[in-house]
């Protein structure tokens, strides 16, 4: 488990003084860890012997739980990344009913802001009413979207984005070596999990290719080339791919032009065109382009239309450069 040192301070604080909450909600960035430490929380929870260094590993519970057959650890899990509803909860609720069969209950409900409002709303009475011995772990990566009772139910840890050089030295204990490593943390914006995609090929590596390639030319843009792209990217997931593309490569051409230093630089390997980009950008425009992409991630966030969130914004940006170079 790398980085993530104020979630384990608090965690560690918590097991050592023998005060854990009944309810937690780990809520952070994509692929920083909180997955992860909601596992080894709930091994050292049900562990029998637990020691300084977590669960014992060797004693039945923690085999059970290794072996993903334990009674008393239940994961609320929405299926395909669909939302889940309140026959999940229910299903919860019967369990738990039940005497444990060993220290506690442990539940983990991931991703807790897809419970439909019928479920977060049983879900409440379980957290208002819980039974006896059970321990229960949110994780999410938009709290803003879970209710408020329910929110206010749960102590929160908050995770932070991975630092580069910590996602670094996570993939070069991997075995992933070379350069491409480099440009992988820096493209993975604070997250392991998609630095490993990166460079373990998952990533479309043409996504970035064609990103840059529409930043060169976003001021020409026709509308009938702004309604080809918005079907294009309509898909919610290949959109966000596409503006956190966008808001790297941006970021770059204004680091550029505020220091000419390489080492801050994300697309390294695109060293030369981003120089060449970065020629045709006033600071205070790259700015405004920067906020506007940014802004689009937050609508598309917040539910809104894919398709209609990348026509809007290619449509600002095509007029954003054309008043640009107009007052220039």
């Amino acid at each position: 488990m790398i980085g993530q040192e104020t979630a384990k301070r608090s965690l560690s604080g918590a097991l050592e003084s023998d005060r854990v909450a009944q309810a937690y909600l780990f809520h952070g960035p994509e692929g920083v860890g909180k997955s992860r430490m909601a596992q080894v929380l709930m091994r050292r929870l049900v562990c029998r012997a637990p020691n300084r260094d977590g669960a014992c590993g060797t004693c039945p519970d923690c085999r059970m739980f290794e072996a993903g057959t334990h009674p008393d650890v239940h994961r609320l899990q929405s299926p395909d990344d669909k939302s889940f509803g309140i026959d999940e909860v229910r299903r919860l609720q019967g369990v738990l009913s039940y005497t444990p069969y060993g220290r506690t209950h442990v539940s983990c409900v991931a991703p807790a802001d897809r419970l439909t409002i019928q479920a977060a709303n049983a879900f409440l009475k379980t957290l208002e009413e819980p039974p006896g011995r059970a321990v229960f772990i949110l994780v999410s990566a938009y709290p803003e979207r879970i209710p408020p009772t329910v929110l206010s139910r749960c102590v929160r840890i908050p995770f932070r984005r991975l630092s580069r050089e910590e996602i670094i030295g996570s993939l070069e204990r991997m075995g992933y070596m070379g350069p491409q490593i480099r440009t992988a943390a820096a493209l993975a914006e604070g997250s392991l999990a998609k630095a490993v995609e990166l460079v373990s090929g998952a990533w479309n590596p043409l996504v970035r290719d064609e990103m840059i390639s529409l930043a060169g030319r976003a001021r020409s843009l026709r509308t009938v080339d702004i309604a080809d792209l918005g079907q294009e990217m309509g898909s919610r997931a290949v959109l966000e791919e596409c503006l956190r593309t966008l808001v790297a490569w941006y970021r770059d051409l204004l680091m550029w032009l505020e220091t000419a230093e390489e080492a801050v630089i994300v697309n390294a390997d695109r060293l030369s065109e981003v120089r060449t980009a970065a020629e045709g950008y006033s600071a205070r425009e790259l700015v405004q382009i920067i906020t506007k992409v940014e802004n689009a991630l937050q609508k598309l966030g917040a539910n809104g239309n894919p398709r209609l969130i990348i026509e809007v914004l290619l449509l600002n940006l095509a007029t954003l450069r054309s008043a640009s170079f107009g007052a220039g």
